[in-house]
């Protein structure tokens, strides 16, 4: 099976650098949103998450994705994913550099399909 990679939204002109990451490990969808109620809709059977500014993605909004095991943000910091809150099963990665959080979720879907 297939993982679900959902990308809330990016600042970049392509997706060439996450599609070929992910090419054999995930269906990318890629997104404009700002909100969670602009992105739930595709995200609620995700298995993975892709951040860059949309937000905020509070405990409320992980328990409404119950497949997801990675929220990865593009970036510094995690201002737009409430750590404290977090369930166990997710695991929020502050990676920077635009290409790490792809990565990063390429092998937690390789791992979870094994």
């Amino acid at each position: 099976m297939t993982a679900k990679v959902v990308l809330t939204d990016y600042v970049w002109d392509s997706l060439d650098v996450e599609r070929k990451t992910l090419a054999d490990l995930a269906t990318l969808v890629p997104l404009q949103t700002k909100r969670p109620d602009e992105f739930l809709h595709e995200a609620h059977d995700c298995d993975a998450l892709l951040n860059t500014y949309a937000g905020p993605i509070t405990a409320e909004v992980m328990g409404r994705m119950p497949r997801c095991k990675i929220i990865a943000r593009y970036g510094i910091g995690v201002d737009t994913i409430a750590l404290d809150r977090r369930r166990q099963v997710v695991r929020a990665q502050p990676i920077d550099g635009r290409c790490m959080p792809a990565r990063a979720v390429g092998r937690q879907a390789a791992r979870d399909a094994r």
